[in-house]
């Protein structure tokens, strides 16, 4: 397999037929314009679709919680280079969680927020809320996923997951038993 990228200057209102997207694409171009910065990055149409057609089978009432290697952060976003191909059995891409997060922000007229992990390394995690009139009731959720991605976030969990499989290897039903 083999693959080609070309690079060109993002430009307004390139995607007509999708003003989320097309808003997007615009605040790269805005941000990096302004900073005098060349970036390089996708736009995950794709899950952006599917959280759209996700949201009008929940009644708009949607959480997303999501974990990858991926880009949370505009920094991370600096720089004109190739994209990232991950192929693990598959062939996919580094996901960008931060056009996802803005994707959402963009979205608040409908109550909508996003929540990312915190560290530029290692996997990431990120939480995306749609819930009409119902901001309010999540401040418990802002709080503890702060307070989780600081004092056990995604690479200690991946630890723990690991250590876990190689302790048990191949348990029999009894050990896998929550004491009451």
């Amino acid at each position: 397999l083999s693959w080609e990228w070309k690079y060109k200057k993002t430009k307004a209102n390139q995607f007509k037929h999708d003003a989320d997207i097309d808003k997007l694409l615009g605040y790269y171009k805005d941000y990096f314009s302004e900073n005098q910065l060349d970036g390089s990055f996708l736009i995950p149409t794709d899950a952006i679709n599917a959280i759209r057609k996700l949201e009008s089978f929940s009644a708009g009432k949607l959480i997303v919680i999501t974990g990858d290697k991926a880009f949370n952060a505009i920094d991370e976003l600096v720089g004109l280079r190739d994209p990232i191909i991950a192929i693990p059995g598959s062939c996919s891409f580094i996901v960008n969680l931060h056009a996802i997060g803005l994707y959402t922000q963009f979205m608040s007229e409908k109550n909508t927020f996003a929540l990312s992990s915190p560290y530029l390394e290692e996997f990431k995690c990120g939480c995306f809320v749609f819930t009409p009139n119902l901001i309010s009731s999540f401040e418990e959720l802002r709080l503890q996923w702060e307070d989780g991605m600081k004092h056990f976030g995604a690479t200690e969990f991946s630890s723990l997951q690991r250590a876990v499989k190689e302790e048990l290897r191949a348990p029999d039903t009894e050990s896998l038993k929550i004491p009451p």
